[in-house]
């Protein structure tokens, strides 16, 4: 089944007056905002995806501003998968309904204390992770 144009979903003429209008009075990205940096907005995003609704679609308090990079890529990914990978300073995902932020995970399973099964050079000494792989790549070949 294929997609209607953008024209036919509503974004055509009225729309881009709106959007205009809505970045003129809200110019920076939310989602920078909250992560503490100050980006220009250049999309105007519907939170709840309007789905040809057509109340929605044109309901202002449904709008935000966000940047191309939050829109193209944490947007998308959270509509399509319900979570975005997006990390913080620490390297863990920001978003409460991300798989690791779903309940408290056991530090030692993220991060094993020395001598449990996991030495400096990785699990029971073979090495990173990427000679692991070498070695049974060219052990098919010895068969």
């Amino acid at each position: 089944m294929s997609r209607l144009t953008a024209r036919k979903r509503g974004y055509g003429a009225k729309w881009e007056r709106a959007r205009l209008g809505f970045l003129r009075d809200h110019p920076f990205c939310v989602a920078c905002a909250s992560e503490n940096r100050r980006r220009l907005a250049t999309v105007v995003d519907h939170k709840r995806p309007h789905r040809g609704d057509q109340r929605l679609f044109w309901d202002p308090t449904n709008w935000q501003a966000l940047c191309a990079e939050h829109h193209d890529r944490d947007k998308q990914q959270a509509e399509t998968w319900g979570y975005s990978n997006r990390v913080g300073p620490d390297g863990l995902p920001t978003d409460p309904r991300h798989p690791f932020n779903r309940g408290e995970p056991n530090v030692d399973d993220v991060f094993p204390p020395k001598g449990r099964g996991v030495s400096e050079s990785g699990p029971m000494g073979a090495g990173p992770a990427w000679a692991l792989a070498t070695e049974l790549v060219s052990d098919r070949g010895r068969c």
